[in-house]
């Protein structure tokens, strides 16, 4: 059932809510999708991202918001999985009687993959490549400008040819264009090896809270990730048989 796996009671705004509340709201609850509504119906979800340079004194219906799938309370978890991969974002709003009392996003996914894949489910038939990365000397500016290529929502950052964090669009919310990656990431914490299989994967992503892994050698060097997106992509076709 979809309403096992969502996250239930998801605060909204309106969209006359201004860009300084609805800051003050992301922070403080420490949520990262904030559904906008008008007349109680969901125009789309604000992020950390469609804040960024937003001015406070404007309000949430000036903005950008990502358009964003929504699916009825009682849709089969396969249909709200292909609506989430169809998503310009990692969240589909769930409604009943048009009124927002979900949202099932990626790491809810994740988690009803680290239940419901099989043992054994090779990661070499799901994980990212070839890997995409950045120096840790890059510039902020550059970074901006490599995920933006190919829409990417992560790279890997390198720190003398070795591996030393990942990078997402959410570290970068707020840093100056000159700034270094290396300014902005932690080492990373965890990496999993080829013999991993995808659902031991899900599992190490839906315990730390991560949306992505690298893959690495036996030598420690990073070969591939496996993200959020990969493990979604195993589940769906697991669960269509």
């Amino acid at each position: 059932m979809l309403a096992e796996w969502m996250t239930p009671e998801p605060i909204t705004v309106d969209v006359d809510t201004p860009v300084s509340r609805c800051r003050a709201i992301l922070e403080d609850g420490r949520i990262r999708h904030l559904p906008v509504l008008d007349g109680g119906w969901v125009v789309g979800v604000l992020d950390a991202v469609a804040l960024e340079d937003a001015d406070d004194h404007a309000v949430a219906g000036d903005l950008e918001v990502h358009r964003v799938p929504s699916v009825a309370l009682g849709t089969p978890l396969a249909e709200a999985l292909d609506a989430l991969q169809g998503s310009v974002t990692d969240v589909v709003v769930i409604t009943d009687g048009g009124a927002p009392v979900g949202l099932f996003t990626e790491h809810d996914a994740v988690r009803l993959g680290a239940r419901e894949l099989p043992e054994g489910l090779a990661l070499s038939r799901y994980a990212t490549r070839p890997l995409r990365t950045i120096d840790a000397s890059a510039s902020v500016a550059d970074a901006r400008a490599r995920l933006a290529e190919d829409v990417q929502r992560h790279l890997v950052v390198m720190l003398q040819g070795k591996l030393y964090a990942v990078l997402s669009w959410r570290d970068l919310v707020g840093a100056r264009d000159s700034a270094l990656v290396s300014e902005r990431v932690k080492p990373v914490q965890w990496r999993i090896g080829w013999s991993t299989g995808m659902k031991e994967a899900a599992a190490t992503l839906a315990r730390n809270h991560i949306g992505i892994l690298p893959v690495v050698d036996t030598a420690g060097h990073p070969e591939a990730v496996v993200s959020r997106t990969d493990v979604m992509a195993a589940l769906v076709e697991h669960l269509a048989g």
